[in-house]
């Protein structure tokens, strides 16, 4: 629901018996803290034989914003059922823009429609590979990609386009023994190698870039190189100075082919040591002069979020360091809770490991997107935009129940949207004394 619009729940009270029958149904809306607020209760005559219909109606008024359940409970004499319902009560996102988005776009139409609602305008699109794009050398076909980037595109939502792997099969430079897999991730074993020749490697972005313009305006250099298996491994020997030399190429393909694009590139990850190193090594040899913004992944698990703010401002020293500051945009990055666990304990992969509560997740959510906009962060994507099958849900979805219902994150994400526009700039952190923050940021006169 709108925060402007009333709360409308319809119910059917069907009566099989031989005699009229008049239950009682109770109604209570419950909060985020779980606390009663709002109540109400009916008799409703039903026919023997026959079903009534009623309507109920509560707000709207401020005191019914955020994320409630609503019970129902029916009672006729020793007969009782309830039900229940997870709801969301949100300021709707009309703009074209935000500052939140989605790592791969959800698959049932519906949820792209609630996810814009959220004010996730933005989905990070994997399917533009160059295997898939040119599967041979010279013949591209985009049949299937404009199939998943008109997807989102139709519902007012926008595309950044990841070519997420260096080659494809028959252009990398990996050895005859690295062979072509059709499963995943043997598939992508073959295309983390850097291409063997960049002429190829830059037609192919040039084709690409070309065939989506007007549609896709910002496109990302790989997903995470370097430290991961993704893209230029660094246990093949990759380093921060490949990373460049292939963003300055895939810079120049791409500009020359849509003057107004924009490049996002960066190593993927956030973390002193060895990340930091590769991101020194990476703007030292003309990484961040390539790219128009800065790329980070993080997946806090169950750590409370201020620990991110080191090494955010760590990064931000870097970039003075060789020539300035850049925008920068948190690409994949998720806490995860679910206070209906489809299975206890709730099944993950680690780095989607539960918090004790969705209040937790919310809370912790609106304190890491604070640090973030401060820090220096313009986009941030949650990931991921998957949905599974009922009695098999995924806590990677993050802010869907099995069909959409809304965990409690989809009504805080919302007010972020609402409060932090593409428009807001950081002002300055107040001092406000042991274990207590507080940060100004400014929009226009708000």
């Amino acid at each position: 629901f709108d925060w402007e619009e009333p709360l409308v729940f319809r119910f059917v009270l069907a009566n099989a018996s031989t005699k009229p029958q008049s239950p009682k149904v109770q109604f209570r809306l419950i909060d985020f803290f779980g606390k009663e607020a709002w109540s109400n209760s009916f008799e409703v005559a039903v026919p023997a034989g026959s079903a009534a219909q009623m309507e109920v109606n509560a707000g709207p008024e401020s005191s019914l914003r955020g994320s409630f359940e609503f019970h129902a409970v029916m009672t006729a004499g020793d007969v009782a059922q309830q039900r229940s319902l997870r709801l969301a009560v949100i300021p709707v996102h009309r703009g074209d823009d935000s500052r939140f988005g989605v790592n791969h776009a959800y698959p049932w139409p519906h949820l792209l429609d609630l996810t814009r609602m959220a004010g996730m305008i933005w989905i990070r699109d994997w399917s533009l590979k160059w295997q898939e794009v040119e599967p041979e050398k010279g013949q591209f076909t985009f049949t299937e990609t404009d199939y998943q980037i008109n997807r989102p595109l139709e519902h007012g939502l926008r595309v950044l386009g990841l070519l997420p792997f260096p080659s494809a099969n028959w252009s990398s430079s990996a050895p005859a023994s690295v062979g072509a897999a059709d499963r995943y991730p043997a598939n992508r074993a073959r295309v983390a190698y850097a291409p063997r020749d960049e002429p190829d490697f830059q037609a192919y972005v040039a084709k690409t870039v070309s065939h989506y313009r007007g549609r896709v305006r910002w496109w990302q250099v790989f997903n995470e190189p370097l430290f991961t298996s993704y893209s230029l491994p660094r246990e093949h020997g990759y380093t921060g100075k490949d990373y460049a030399r292939w963003t300055k190429a895939m810079g120049e393909a791409a500009r020359r082919t849509d003057p107004d694009c924009r490049v996002l590139a960066g190593v993927g990850y956030l973390r002193e040591g060895e990340i930091m190193e590769d991101f020194e090594q990476f703007f030292a040899a003309g990484g961040l002069d390539a790219c128009d913004a800065i790329d980070i992944h993080h997946y806090p698990r169950i750590r409370p979020p201020e620990f991110i703010e080191a090494p955010l401002a760590q990064l931000g020293r870097q970039m003075e360091k060789h020539g300035g500051r850049k925008p920068i945009w948190l690409t994949e990055y998720g806490y995860y809770a679910d206070d209906d666990p489809w299975a206890t304990p709730i099944p993950n992969s680690g780095f989607d490991s539960p918090l004790p509560s969705e209040q937790v997740q919310s809370e912790y959510a609106v304190r890491w997107t604070t640090i973030m906009l401060a820090g220096g962060v313009e986009k941030i994507f949650y990931h991921a935009g998957t949905c599974d099958g009922i009695n098999s849900d995924s806590l990677q979805g993050i802010f869907y129940e099995y069909a959409g219902a809304p965990h409690k994150i989809y009504a805080a994400q919302a007010v972020m949207a609402h409060l932090f526009t593409p428009a807001t700039k950081f002002v300055k952190r107040l001092a406000l004394g042991h274990g207590i923050r507080g940060y100004v940021f400014r929009d226009d006169e708000r």
